[in-house]
């Protein structure tokens, strides 16, 4: 693997391939070799178009791609602002810090969180880190109820 392969986000019965932001990771495929590359990105990375989910609360679900468990994963939501850098099938978003909400999330390959989130645009970012391949952030984007965030 060259790069981290991405991870998945379902609600409510739709799933959305992640965006794969800034890594480090073992490009060996061996994850005792530790061999590896770290690649920065600028934004967010999300996919160009938002999953369109309904007003209310919400249970996500991630799918991370590795069996092996992770030693690190954290939830970030950010309302999206601004206009998105646009880099082929994927986009960068600027994060609006101040009005991020975290969430530690299990170390599992697979799990849910029920959130609760106003009508509007918001980049589910998710961090992961496993023993051995590395680190990266896996980058989502999701409408919440009608209308355009922003």
């Amino acid at each position: 693997m060259t790069e981290p392969p991405p991870a998945t986000l379902s609600i409510g019965g739709q799933s959305q391939l992640s965006g794969i932001g800034s890594y480090c990771w073992n490009t060996s495929g061996d994850p005792a070799q530790g061999m590896g590359i770290c690649v920065d990105k600028m934004g967010l990375i999300t996919p160009l178009e938002p999953m369109l989910v309904p007003a209310g609360p919400l249970t996500a679900e991630f799918y991370l791609p590795l069996d092996d468990a992770p030693s690190e994963v954290l939830l970030t939501v950010y309302p999206a602002q601004g206009e998105p850098s646009v880099f082929g099938e994927v986009q960068g978003w600027a994060p609006n810090f101040d009005a991020a909400q975290s969430h530690d999330l299990a170390l599992a390959a697979a799990q849910s969180i029920t959130l609760e989130l106003e009508p509007g645009l918001y980049i589910l970012s998710v961090f992961v880190r496993w023993e051995g391949w590395g680190d990266v952030l896996y980058g989502f984007l999701v409408q919440v109820g009608e209308g355009q965030g922003g």
